[in-house]
């Protein structure tokens, strides 16, 4: 089930909260309806003069980095992936949250990571005790 919510004529939908509310089926929705569906994929479009928000929360997409296109990209249910102006594969949410604001449709999505793997830290240098050279003899037998 879709929601829609309706400005009145001329009023600026960033600055302004909906006049209208109501699902797809025609039931009367409420501002608390709104709020709650407030995060999920959004598409406005602009309707006999009128601006038109449908959130639909059934649609989720899922971005990952693709490695063979260094980039990253959505991938949508029943929908060719869409690539992201990011290429950084450590990539912070913020980052891609900015990256997904570009596109026409404001997705709500799942972030998916590769796992890394461990490293250890990395150590001071330290001066060898005694070093091997490649024959077998250690420096100070050479030095006698």
């Amino acid at each position: 089930m879709q929601l829609i919510a309706r400005w009145k004529a001329g009023e600026d939908p960033i600055s302004n909260e909906p006049a209208y509310f109501e699902w797809t089926d025609g039931r009367p929705a409420t501002r608390e309806d709104f709020e709650v569906h407030r995060a999920d994929t959004q598409t406005y479009m602009e309707v006999n003069g009128l601006v038109e928000l449908l959130a639909d929360p059934a649609m989720v997409g899922d971005v990952g980095f693709d490695a063979c296109s260094r980039r990253w990209v959505l991938f949508l249910p029943n929908k060719p992936p869409v690539p992201l102006d990011l290429s950084k594969p450590g990539a912070s949410d913020r980052a891609i949250s900015w990256a997904l604001a570009d596109l026409d449709v404001l997705y709500r999505v799942r972030i998916h990571r590769e796992k890394r793997e461990f490293r250890l830290p990395r150590r001071r240098w330290r001066r060898p005790v005694a070093s091997v050279s490649w024959w077998g003899e250690s420096w100070r037998e050479r030095r006698r």
